[in-house]
């Protein structure tokens, strides 16, 4: 997975997790660390989980961007229902059905089965028609390209 640009979380910090992954630090007031107290290995540990999952949910948000951008900016045709779409179209669609599941979607391949499968409605799955190639579904077309970006 790709890094992420966040900083450790000082100790008296306490992690909000907003919207869509996105994630905001509060000082907790002054007087809760007291001067020359010490960390338990508890505290510690807690603090090292934290920073590993804070790495987690931005490389998840990455790759989530990444592969709407994927999509919006493709020259091949995405059939939903019957209907052919432009990537930006597809893309759009995509990010909305993304919202819609936000609160089911903890990694990269949740966010390819509940926004970019098929659809919820008709059970009909999405495909993908490029040009001098065989129509592929979504979801395969969508994890090979997620696996040339984790390389």
């Amino acid at each position: 997975m790709r890094g992420s640009n966040l900083l450790v979380p000082p100790v008296c910090a306490v992690l909000t997790l907003k919207l869509r992954f996105r994630l905001k630090f509060k000082s907790i007031p002054n007087g809760v660390v007291r001067k020359g107290s010490s960390l338990k290995l508890s505290t510690a540990i807690l603090i090292l989980f934290l920073t590993g999952s804070l790495n987690a949910l931005a490389s998840t948000d990455d790759e989530i961007s990444h592969l709407l951008s994927f999509v919006a900016s493709t020259g091949c045709q995405y059939e939903r229902n019957g209907t052919m779409h432009s990537g930006a179209e597809a893309a759009n669609h995509i990010n909305r059905k993304y919202e819609y599941f936000l609160d089911k979607i903890e990694s990269t391949e949740d966010f390819v089965k509940y926004s970019a499968t098929k659809s919820k409605m008709s059970g009909k799955y999405y495909k993908i028609h490029c040009d001098g190639k065989l129509a592929v579904r979504s979801k395969d077309w969508l994890l090979e390209e997620l696996m040339r970006y984790r390389r």
